[in-house]
């Protein structure tokens, strides 16, 4: 899919801020201008061009693993241009490594630091996938899940952070060639449900943290 090539000073404006900063309005034009961009194939996943020109090639072999991943889960990702993730001077800034499904979605790979990871990406993106290399298995996934919302609303209540939890966290247990999807609500409310998850049974259960 190659279309017009998107020009870095079109996108300045918004890498400023963080992503959860972003007005509706902003959020529906920085879509159209990303999609605009000129983008490769590489085993079903939109790549900018430019990113992996611009990124250490171990850290995009990561992301473009991650983003493999989801597609094979039947989801459309756009792994974003470079100028996106850095303003004009090169300084990384806090946004979403992609766009799935139009959704903005961040990607983490830890060994099994699923808390601290999903603490770090909730500010960069509506949804977020946790690619887990470690041996872990759904349980504990889904306990580290609800002990750190509980952590973050305790924060929200204390007045010591203020962030909207609600979006789709996708846990990958790479070990396991298993895939969470875990629905988080505004309330902290945990709600596992999706029927394209092969891997895993429909689950219906709620969690709340506590």
């Amino acid at each position: 899919m190659r279309q017009k090539e998107q020009k870095s000073d079109d996108i300045v404006a918004f890498t400023d801020k963080d992503f959860r900063d972003l007005s509706p309005a902003e959020r529906a034009d920085l879509k159209v201008r990303l999609q605009s961009a000129r983008y490769v194939t590489v085993d079903g996943v939109f790549v900018a061009e430019n990113r992996s020109k611009h990124e250490a090639a171990r850290d995009f072999c990561k992301e473009l693993k991650a983003c493999k991943v989801l597609c094979a889960w039947g989801h459309t990702v756009f792994l974003l241009p470079f100028d996106y993730a850095r303003d004009a001077c090169g300084n990384q800034k806090k946004a979403a490594d992609t766009l799935t499904d139009g959704e903005f979605l961040e990607l983490k790979e830890t060994d099994r630091n699923i808390r601290g990871n999903y603490n770090k990406a909730i500010g960069q993106g509506k949804d977020v996938l946790l690619y887990v290399t470690g041996d872990v298995n759904r349980q504990f996934a889904i306990n580290e899940m609800m002990r750190e919302i509980g952590n973050i609303r305790k924060q929200q209540d204390a007045g010591k952070k203020s962030v909207d939890l609600a979006g789709n966290v996708y846990i990958y247990l790479e070990k396991r060639h298993e895939m969470l999807l875990l629905r988080i609500k505004t309330s902290g409310v945990i709600a596992e449900d999706d029927p394209r998850l092969g891997a895993l049974p429909p689950a219906h259960s709620l969690y709340t943290a506590r």
